[in-house]
């Protein structure tokens, strides 16, 4: 049996047609994540209905401010503000997250189902729960937390 040469200019053409192939599916796959995550959202609707990618757009903004907000819940449960005002911190949160809640309730609520509108309104109910229980729980730490530490400098004094 002879060996065939293989000729250098087939192997290039070849290894061309194959990397053009792979780096045009590539981009492809890597350009329509980059754009479906972080493209603009759809223009608002002009009619009543919907459309789906707005629909879609509202649903995913309203798990991203649940999920925001449930951080920052956690956040301030497992570490408190200690120095200055304990509350500034989750006041300066809490305004830019109204906001946005604001923005997507603008867009969103009215214009979809009304299991959209609910969802919604159920965010905003989770809010208000979570808000009264960050306030209390601030407030307790710093006036219980400061009158038992008042107590036990006392006791360690007696």
């Amino acid at each position: 049996m002879t060996e065939r040469k293989k000729s250098i200019l087939g192997r290039v053409i070849v290894i061309t047609l194959f990397a053009t192939v792979v780096v045009y599916f590539a981009t492809a796959i890597l350009g329509s994540v980059f754009s479906h995550l972080y493209g603009k959202p759809p223009p608002q609707g002009q009619a009543t209905v919907m459309g789906t990618q707005e629909r879609t757009w509202c649903i995913r903004r309203l798990v991203g401010l649940r999920d925001e907000l449930e951080g920052q819940v956690t956040l301030e449960l497992h570490h408190p503000k200690r120095e200055g005002d304990p509350f500034s911190r989750w006041q300066l949160w809490n305004e830019g997250w109204r906001d946005k809640l604001g923005t997507a309730e603008t867009r969103c609520v009215g214009f979809g189902t009304s299991n959209l509108d609910r969802a919604y309104e159920r965010l905003t109910d989770l809010h208000a729960g979570y808000e009264a229980a960050i306030t209390t729980m601030i407030r307790t730490r710093t006036q219980v937390g400061v009158s038992l530490q008042e107590s036990l400098q006392q006791l360690k004094n007696d």
